[in-house]
């Protein structure tokens, strides 16, 4: 419901299309979720299993889109908000499929979304993407796993619901001709970039420090305002004391003065800590115009010291106003911070009497500075929780890769190290990782990280390294953390004589690398294992 639908009357059209297609669905087995962007927001449902739901949302849609108007879209957003949002559902064993219908042909808005369709492939997800009034359809490939494409802003006569759902099954299975999308599950492993942290923020394990401005530039409206959004960012995690799934909150509020309103030890439920939410329009001061960012700062961090436990420590800085005073040190303290392993996350609050400048944004870690007016803070903020819950112990190397978009890195679950020592590649599968993998390089981007990164830091020098990746009767394979084994992908292209068993990269001259196979060779080689994530408790 973008500026690319061009008007209403297309937006109108394409709603009766989406309700005629999903009449026919049998919802016995399937649910259905909705996800529209454009009308200044980008908003997605709760799952249904009947038409009138999901009908109801769909003409709630429209009407939206009429009364706001249509903006401009991001289409990597709207992936990003669909595997934070909808990804993870109770329904572990049924196929998702994500129908994605849209006019946007903007080259750069569809080459930087196809970073994150690919993630979601490799999650096993189905993408249809279906184009809307497209004249030059071929930027959009490879964006799914079909594609269709109409001159108008309907959807082609062509495509039924039955083409993707199978009514009679407890799962829901993509099923067009069989020349566009296969009929079964692919292993998404050999083209990823690298593997993606869990999202699922139930099982994050966090140690939260709310840090929030209380001074005249936030009134009670504000603080009541900034309660109802972290609220409702916070009922998606399991809040508690005890367990290893559990997250905790700590409450901080700062102006002239620094006052700890409820720690960490504190925390026994989500009711309890909505009931000190709630408490926090209470301590709104229109008298106080001192902003102590530097001691809110200093006493979060102290809270998270001498309140420690096994999760991971997050300060939620909240500020809506500056003054040098309050703010002198604030940047050497939260360096220090940082420093430890502990994450700054930073809202710049909209209020109507606050203004930040630039240097708030330094007080935070790389990539996790937001604005409490930026479209899809609430899904960003989910990602943003359950990267900083994703992490390797020191030592090792965590892959990131930057997002163009988004001006940002996204870290993925996979730790690196290269060890320079040469080993034959038979014992490195079976012993030389330790609790790793001979590490398996599935693309243009990981392979970058490793050499620029791994390689240049913990084997200088060293020319060829050994990589998981080997002969089977059944053609080359890469092993898997679960010491699978799953085929090679598109990356890397090489070839390979008869007798070959072993792949490795070799460093021709400069910054030159080709893969190569061979035999079984002594080699330095390369070694990863899986990060820490919210689904994966380990202790460093």
């Amino acid at each position: 419901m973008s500026s690319a639908m061009e008007s209403p009357i297309n937006i109108a059209k394409l709603s009766n299309d989406i309700l005629s297609f999903l009449s026919t669905i049998d919802y016995t087995n399937v649910y259905v979720a909705g996800l529209t962007f454009g009308a200044s927001r980008i908003d997605a449902s709760n799952y249904f299993n009947n038409y009138e739901e999901i009908c109801e949302y769909i003409h709630s849609a429209q009407e939206q889109s009429i009364q706001m108007g249509m903006a401009k879209a991001n289409l990597s957003e709207v992936f990003r908000i669909y595997e934070i949002s909808l990804l993870r559902t109770k329904r572990e064993n049924n196929q998702k499929v994500l129908i994605l219908f849209t006019a946007i042909n903007d080259r750069d808005s569809i080459a930087s979304a196809k970073y994150y369709s690919k993630q979601l492939k490799y999650a096993g997800v189905k993408i249809i993407v279906i184009s809307l009034d497209q004249f030059e359809v071929n930027k959009l490939k490879g964006l799914g796993s079909a594609l269709f494409s109409t001159n108008n802003f309907a959807i082609p006569s062509k495509i039924h619901s039955h083409m993707f759902f199978c009514p009679h099954s407890n799962t829901t299975i993509p099923h067009p001709p069989p020349t566009v999308i296969s009929s079964h599950k692919s292993d998404p492993r050999p083209n990823a970039i690298g593997t993606p942290c869990s999202t699922n923020t139930s099982n994050a394990w966090l140690d939260i420090i709310l840090t929030i401005d209380i001074s005249n530039a936030m009134n009670s409206r504000d603080l009541q305002e900034f309660t109802g959004e972290i609220a409702s960012l916070l009922v998606k995690f399991n809040i508690g004391q005890f367990g290893d799934h559990t997250t905790r909150v700590g409450i901080v509020t700062y102006g002239s003065n620094v006052v700890v309103r409820y720690n960490l030890n504190d925390v026994t439920s989500l009711t309890a800590l909505n009931q000190q939410l709630m408490l926090l329009r209470s301590y709104a001061n229109s008298s106080d115009y001192g902003i102590n960012v530097q001691n809110a700062l200093q006493v979060s961090y102290n809270l998270l010291k001498n309140q420690s436990s096994n999760r991971i420590p997050i300060i939620f800085l909240v500020g809506a106003a500056y003054n040098s005073i309050g703010f002198n040190g604030a940047e050497q303290i939260a360096s220090v911070i940082k420093e430890n392993g502990i994450k700054i996350i930073t809202i710049s609050f909209d209020a109507s009497d606050g203004v930040l400048p630039a240097e708030f944004d330094l007080l935070a870690s790389p990539g996790y500075s937001y604005i409490s007016s930026q479209d899809g803070l609430y899904q960003s903020l989910l990602f943003g929780l359950t990267q900083a819950n994703c992490f390797c112990p020191q030592g090792k190397h965590q892959l990131q890769v930057y997002n163009e978009a988004f001006k940002n890195y996204t870290v993925y679950a996979d730790c690196l190290w290269a060890i320079g020592n040469d080993a034959l590649p038979s014992y490195v599968q079976d012993y030389g990782c330790s609790n790793g993998i001979v590490a398996a390089i599935t693309s243009q981007e990981k392979f970058d990280f490793i050499s620029d990164k791994v390689i240049s830091f913990d084997a200088i020098g060293k020319k060829q390294f050994t990589i998981g990746l080997h002969n089977t009767e059944n053609g080359w394979k890469w092993w898997g953390y679960d010491k699978t084994e799953y085929p090679l992908g598109d990356f890397p292209s090489f070839s390979s004589i008869v007798g070959d068993i072993y792949g490795y990269v070799n460093n021709s001259f400069g910054l030159n690398w080709n893969f190569l196979s061979g035999g079984d060779i002594s080699k330095p080689y390369l070694c990863e294992f899986k990060a820490c994530d919210t689904d994966n408790i380990c202790k460093y």
